[in-house]
């Protein structure tokens, strides 16, 4: 069931984050259910091009990355954790219906969480590791490859200058 249901990260009347993978998107259900109005997808062009929403009023954020070393993920995290904060921000306007955001990469456990874990450290203030253990108590199986980790340490650098890296 958590291979389709995503994992629920933060939840509140205005706004809510979850966590899956490719098939928590493709069930058109599971995004009906959940009110999914936004998406931040974190797959190689190739894989989410074959991606069709039934429901055009989600609000789509394509992250061009491969799950393997050398990609570009530190950019990926900084433009992802904006756009977080933005959404966020959008939701706590009262005028605002609920946004219900669904960060998905091919199984839900190394490229989007590497995103989820970098919003984690900079809404709670946590460090790489702290954010990363918080995530994988939440949710089974949360595996970011080397590359990503690295580029955690590096965030974590961003967010907090001059700290000892934390793992």
């Amino acid at each position: 069931l958590w291979k389709t249901y995503p994992t629920v990260i933060e939840q509140s009347k205005e706004w809510s984050l979850f966590l899956g993978g490719i098939q928590s998107r493709k069930d058109a259900q599971v995004m009906r259910n959940l009110g999914i109005t936004h998406v931040i997808c974190v797959l190689k062009h190739n894989e989410s091009n074959t991606l069709q929403d039934t429901d055009a009023s989600v609000q789509v954020e394509n992250v061009d990355i491969e799950d393997k070393e050398g990609q570009p993920m530190i950019e990926a995290l900084q433009r992802s954790v904006k756009h977080l904060f933005e959404l966020k921000r959008t939701a706590s306007c009262s005028c605002q219906s609920a946004i219900r955001v669904l960060v998905h990469c091919y199984l839900g456990k190394s490229r989007s969480a590497t995103i989820v874990t970098g919003w984690i450290m900079a809404s709670q203030r946590k460090t790489a590791k702290e954010a990363l253990m918080m995530l994988q108590r939440k949710r089974r199986g949360i595996d970011p490859n080397r590359h990503f980790l690295k580029s955690l340490l590096e965030f974590e650098q961003m967010l907090f200058p001059g700290s000892t890296p934390s793992f």
